[in-house]
Formats: structure tokens, sequence, C-alpha cells
């Protein structure tokens, strides 16, 4: 079965249904995301539920992943995986950030501007 779109705004969000982001997807089902993500810029995949592993093998559709830059700091322990941006409250113990933690602050940055790297050079790979 095709995967469905069904849109939330006319040109800006769309809900994609009828896939399992957790299983391997069928070529025409990664290519149809991909224009679904030219289209309208914002997806919603609902009620999908992915292992760490999961999400990565799905988001390397759309190209190669980088690892978060406190990978590079030996004293850092990691909550998830590297490739994965944690923008979270929680520390590496899944516990919350101290209410005067640096991290906290950075975090709460996050909440004001965001790039998740658009500023880096990429070149254009054909098929996305």
């Amino acid at each position: 079965m095709a995967i469905s779109i069904n849109l939330i705004t006319q040109s800006f969000a769309a809900e994609i249904g009828d896939v399992d982001l957790s299983k391997p997807l069928q070529a025409t089902d990664v290519a149809a995301i991909k224009q679904a993500f030219c289209d309208y810029a914002v997806l919603i995949f609902p009620g999908q539920e992915l292992t760490e592993e999961e999400h990565l093998t799905f988001v390397r559709h759309f190209g190669p992943l980088e690892t978060s830059i406190l990978a590079l700091n030996p004293d850092v322990k990691l909550r998830v995986r590297a490739e994965i941006a944690d923008v979270s409250n929680l520390d590496a113990d899944n516990e919350l950030w101290r209410e005067r933690s640096r991290m906290r602050m950075l975090q709460l940055g996050n909440r004001l501007w965001r790039t998740d790297s658009s500023f880096k050079y990429r070149q254009w790979r054909s098929g996305l």
C-alpha cells in the first residue's frame, strides 16, 4: 500500500500515513516522502514508535548523518546515540538538568534560535 499524504495546511505541513517507519521502506515510499518534504517542508508521522537504530535507518534516506559535537569530548556521557541531536531537558542519566546547569541554559537557547546545521555547505545529492 502506498503512503497517504493528508494536508494540514495548503502548502506548509502534511501528515504522512500508511507507513511504518520501523520497517524497511519501499523505494517508492521513500521517493514519495522526499517529494512530500519538498512540497510541504513539515511532515508529521503520527503513531510511530522507533528505536534509536530504526530512527537512524529512516533518516539515512535523506543523506549522511552528522555527529553531535559533544561526542568529541571524552568526558561527556551522551544520553542518546551521537548521531541524534539531543535537544531535551534531560542529562545523560535521564534526570532533569539542574536549574543553574550550563547545558540547561544552552538547551533553553534552542527555543530562541535553531538552524540544525543549515549554515553548513552540503553537496546536493541526486535523488534527494
